[in-house]
């Protein structure tokens, strides 16, 4: 079953608000089924995408993405990123790398949704 069928809405509404991605990973660590947590390291990066949106809404809604508050959000600005969609993808693309070893590219993946809303931006014109 997917980590992310598990993932018990509520459960962890106690914990605690991130201030940078490192801390993200800690919450992200309690809040995933201990049992389920390794599950990370057999899903492909495209696989983690297309499972973890349901944990994605969570984020956004406790981490308080879209309420535009807290540190966290305020990290993701200062690199361009405004929109809690794209926050919580960074955040969860970011786990999958860092459990899984591999470079986080923060650069890389801000990038990606740079480009997006300035294309998005170019077709409204």
């Amino acid at each position: 079953m997917p980590i992310i069928n598990r993932f018990k809405d509520g459960e962890f509404e106690e914990a605690p608000i991130p201030t940078t991605l490192e801390e993200a990973f800690d919450v992200l660590d309690e809040i995933i089924f201990p049992d389920e947590r390794d599950l990370v390291l057999e899903y492909s990066e495209e696989m983690w995408r297309a499972q973890s949106y349901r944990m994605g809404g969570w984020l956004r809604n406790t981490w308080k993405f879209w309420e535009k508050e807290g540190p966290l959000y305020e990290w993701f600005v200062d690199y361009g990123i405004t929109h809690a969609d794209d926050m919580s993808g960074i955040v969860l693309l970011s786990y999958w790398r860092h459990k899984n070893g591999k470079s986080l590219d923060v650069e890389g993946q801000v990038q990606h949704y740079l480009d997006y809303w300035d294309k998005r931006e170019f077709e409204r014109i």
